[in-house]
C-alpha cells in the first residue's frame, strides 16, 4: 500500500514551529540548571576548605617527629655564630698576617685577607706596635666577610722575648 501524499500546508508548520520552542525551552532550562549548578559549586569553594589553624594545634598530625637535643650549643666565638674551627682558622690567617707584617715598611694602608680553608675575607687595618715592660703587642681592628654577613673586630696579639705571638684580645666591636 501505498501511502497518500500529504500536502505540506498550515498544521504542519504549527507543528514545526511548536517543536522549535519546545526545544529551546529545553535548551533554555539546561543553560539555566547548569548555570546554577556552575555558581553553586563556585559558591562552595568559597565558602567552605579546611581550616589550616585548626590543623596546626592537632599533636596528633605530627608525624616523623625528631626529639630535641639536650647538648647545650656551643656559645658564640668573636666571629658571631659560626662553627668555632672556621673561627680559629680565620683568626689564625689573620694573626699571622699581622705577625708578618713589615711594620717599618707598612705604610698604613688597610691588608686584604682571605683564608681559602673557609672561604671567608676581610681586611686588616691600623696596625701598631707598643712595647711595654719588655711585651711587644700589636692592635689593629680586622673586618671578616662571610655568607653570614660582614662585621668588624678589635684585637690584640703579644709576645714576650724568644715567645710565640698570642692572642690577648679579639673582640666584636
Amino acid at each position: 500500500m501505498a501511502r497518500p501524499m500529504v500536502a505540506f500546508g498550515e498544521p504542519e508548520l504549527a507543528a514545526s514551529h511548536q517543536l522549535r520552542q519546545q526545544n529551546r525551552k529545553c535548551q533554555s532550562r539546561f543553560v539555566v540548571v547548569t548555570s546554577l549548578l556552575l555558581l553553586a559549586s563556585l559558591l562552595a569553594g568559597c565558602g567552605g576548605g579546611v581550616n589550616l589553624a585548626a590543623i596546626d594545634d592537632d599533636p596528633s598530625l605530627i608525624t616523623g617527629s625528631i626529639e630535641s637535643n639536650t647538648v647545650e650549643p656551643a656559645v658564640p666565638g668573636a666571629f658571631g655564630n659560626a662553627i668555632e674551627d672556621e673561627l680559629n682558622s680565620d683568626r689564625d690567617t689573620v694573626v699571622g698576617l699581622v705577625v708578618a707584617t713589615d711594620l717599618k715598611a707598612y705604610d698604613g694602608e688597610a691588608l686584604a685577607w682571605r683564608n681559602v680553608t673557609t672561604g671567608a675575607s676581610g681586611m686588616v687595618q691600623g696596625i701598631r706596635e707598643t712595647t711595654s715592660l719588655g711585651v711587644t703587642c700589636r692592635q689593629f681592628t680586622v673586618n671578616r666577610q662571610t655568607y653570614q654577613g660582614v662585621a668588624l673586630w678589635t684585637a690584640e696579639v703579644c709576645r714576650r722575648p724568644g715567645d710565640d705571638w698570642t692572642v690577648t684580645s679579639f673582640q666584636k666591636v
